[in-house]
Order: structure tokens, then C-alpha cells, then sequence
């Protein structure tokens, strides 16, 4: 099979999975789950992409692992599924914290986030690994290297989703929301994200020895 058609069928079904999950559970949203179609296409395709190469990044870079396509499968289902989690829990914060959003188009604002930040994140990691190989010693690098490229790919993720998530937060709850209603969402939902970024990168930190245990995870 084609590439073209691979890709055409994962964002079909991707996309269809969501829509029916969706209507399963509010039958109501008929008319919101095609409110941007082209849009909601575009951000799903660039997600698989961004999965696929940040995991094949993963292995081969910050942790030099195998890249057999079974366990980068792996890793793109856990991220793909991690991303969804995440626009799931945006979708309740603000439900909480202000009123009813569509959450087709929350979750999928969150996935399009994660993927450019997980790319960029990971591309930095390979940089900044590059840059610690120039100038440490050997046995520095053999003992560091792969809890650096981990901590610099978290960290830079993490950045990038603190300045662009709050655009896509202020593009889903409408301008004419009240600022302090914003920067409460904002607040709550970033500090989540944090807390669930921070955990591995702590794990990384304080037990070298389970490195490779959490890189795998990720």
C-alpha cells in the first residue's frame, strides 16, 4: 500500500474514532463534529507525521534504542493517546471553569499543539546532545548523554506548550471571554500539563539507573 493511502486511512479512521466516540456520549454534537472539517483533517494527518517522527527521533537520537517499527508503533499509540487524554482534560477544565466547548474541536486544538511540540522539542534534544558530545569528555557523555537529551526534549516541550496552548485556549473559549476566565483556565490547565511533564523528567533526574526504563515510555 501506498503511503499516501496509509496516511489517508489512519486520519480517516483517527478522525471517525473521535467523531463517534463523541456522539456516542453527547448525540447532540451532530452538527459540531464537521464544524471545521478541513481544519480537523489537517491537524490529524501532521499528528500521525509528528508521532511517527518523533518516535523513530526518540529511539535513534536521545535514547539509542532499536528502531524496529513495532516499538515505534508503540511509541506514536502512546503519544497519540497521551495528546487525546490531554484535550480531553482541557475540555473539562473549561466545562468547570466556564461553560460547554466543543470537544472535537478542544482535543483536536490540543493534539496540534503536541505535535509541532513534540518534534521541535525532541530536534532540540538531538541539537543539545550534539552540542554536550563537543565539548565533555567521553566518559561524561557515556554517563549523561541520554538523561541530558531527555531532560533538554521535555523542557523544550514544555516551553512550547506554555506560550502556544493559551492561543488555542483564548481561539476555543472565544475573545469575548473575560480575561480573568481565561487566565484561570490557562493557569489550571498549564499547571496540570506541567505536573504531567515533570514526572518523568524527575524520574530522569533522580534515578540514573531507571533511565532507560522511562525513555522507553515515553
Amino acid at each position: 500500500m501506498e503511503v499516501e493511502s496509509i496516511v489517508s486511512a489512519l486520519e480517516k479512521y483517527l478522525r471517525e474514532f473521535i467523531v463517534y466516540l463523541v456522539k456516542f456520549f453527547r448525540p447532540s454534537t451532530e452538527g459540531e463534529v464537521y464544524d471545521d472539517h478541513e481544519n480537523y483533517n489537517k491537524s490529524v494527518i501532521f499528528a500521525i507525521f509528528s508521532t511517527a517522527i518523533g518516535a523513530y527521533l526518540w529511539n535513534r537520537y536521545i535514547i539509542h534504542a532499536s528502531t524496529k517499527s513495532s516499538d515505534i508503533f508503540g511509541i506514536m499509540v502512546d503519544n497519540f493517546l497521551k495528546w487525546v487524554s490531554l484535550g480531553v482534560l482541557l475540555y473539562l477544565v473549561i466545562k468547570l471553569l466556564m461553560r460547554g466547548v466543543p470537544i472535537v474541536k478542544t482535543v483536536i486544538s490540543v493534539v496540534k499543539v503536541f505535535s509541532v511540540a513534540h518534534v521541535i522539542g525532541i530536534y532540540m534534544a538531538y541539537v543539545a546532545l550534539n552540542a554536550f558530545w563537543t565539548f565533555a569528555p567521553p566518559e561524561d557523555f557515556a554517563a549523561n548523554s541520554t538523561a541530558i537529551s531527555m531532560s533538554a526534549a521535555y523542557l523544550i516541550e514544555l516551553a512550547i506548550l506554555w506560550i502556544y496552548l493559551p492561543r488555542e485556549i483564548r481561539a476555543i473559549v472565544g475573545a469575548e471571554t473575560a480575561r480573568w476566565r481565561r487566565w484561570a483556565i490557562d493557569g489550571v490547565y498549564l499547571t496540570l500539563i506541567t505536573i504531567v511533564m515533570l514526572i518523568p523528567l524527575a524520574m530522569v533526574q533522580n534515578q540514573q539507573p531507571a533511565v532507560q526504563e522511562v525513555a522507553a515510555q515515553r
